[in-house]
């Protein structure tokens, strides 16, 4: 079997779930651009929780997935593949991430269309202080698409990492192998907080300036009685550096090659 016909069995696999997932948020949208005309065009704020719960998508659905490979029992047939470790469960990933960015792009489109609707039912409602609001919302959206969706895909990505890791620690050290591998992930991110906040980590990774996301609002505050009386607080500014890029790129190659020794050299079925 080549890697490519992996992919493939490990996309028809999973298809049937994604495709009930991504009907299900479908029909949730629906609601909501329904729920926006027949109440209140506010509501909107409602799809904005669905971006972000994406951060989660390839952790919950590589944990589903490896766990459906013991369940059945095909784990066996998995791990003698001839491929080595690492190309299994690059697979497992980059089938979750595809279906992530399909999730995900879905989940915009139908966001910055809640903006529209809202923009242009504003002006026939009770809300209609808040139309600068609106504009104001969707401008900042557009602005920040690119960053927001680098973002949430990274965070994805790591989550999904940190899921096979744990994943594959309950199978190396039972019956509590889950709980060390949630303390050492712990431990590491906490490591990581702290040292993202020293000079030397600036040092290294800022250099390369890619962009500047500038004028984006901390808080944006409404006041009422005037349609035009929108009030921004302190503006902040977001640089993105190549030198961000290169090492989040190297923490990520790290936490996939151990979880593909311990895959290879630890795991036993």
């Amino acid at each position: 079997m080549t890697w490519k016909v992996l992919l493939k069995k490990e996309w028809k696999e999973s298809s049937l779930r994604f495709f009930l997932n991504l009907g299900l948020l479908a029909v949730v949208y629906l609601v909501i651009l329904y729920l926006m005309q027949r109440y209140s065009p506010l509501l909107f704020f409602l799809g904005i929780p669905a971006i972000l719960t994406h951060v989660l998508y390839m952790f919950v659905d590589l944990i589903f997935s490896l766990r459906k490979e013991w369940k059945e029992n095909t784990v066996y047939v998995w791990m003698n593949l001839p491929l080595p470790g690492w190309q299994l469960i690059l697979a497992k990933l980059l089938t979750a991430f595809v279906q992530l960015m399909i999730s995900l792009g879905v989940t915009f489109a139908f966001v910055y269309l809640f903006i529209i609707r809202a923009e242009q039912l504003i002006d026939y409602s009770v809300y209609r202080e808040f139309a600068q609001g609106i504009v104001l919302l969707k401008e900042i959206f557009i602005k920040l698409l690119p960053f927001a969706t680098m973002l949430i895909a990274h965070s994805a990505v790591v989550l999904g990492l940190v899921a096979v890791f744990i994943f594959l620690m309950s199978k190396i050290i039972q019956p509590l192998g889950w709980l060390v591998g949630v303390l050492i992930t712990a431990a590491l991110t906490t490591a990581s907080v702290l040292f993202s906040n020293t000079a030397f980590y600036a040092a290294i990774t800022e250099w390369g300036l890619i962009r500047t996301i500038a004028d984006i609002p901390q808080e944006i505050l409404f006041q009422f009685g005037d349609e035009n009386a929108v009030e921004v607080s302190e503006k902040i500014i977001i640089h993105l550096y190549a030198g961000q890029l290169v090492y989040e790129g190297i923490i990520l190659v790290a936490m996939f090659l151990v979880v593909s020794w311990l895959f290879d050299r630890k795991v036993q079925v």
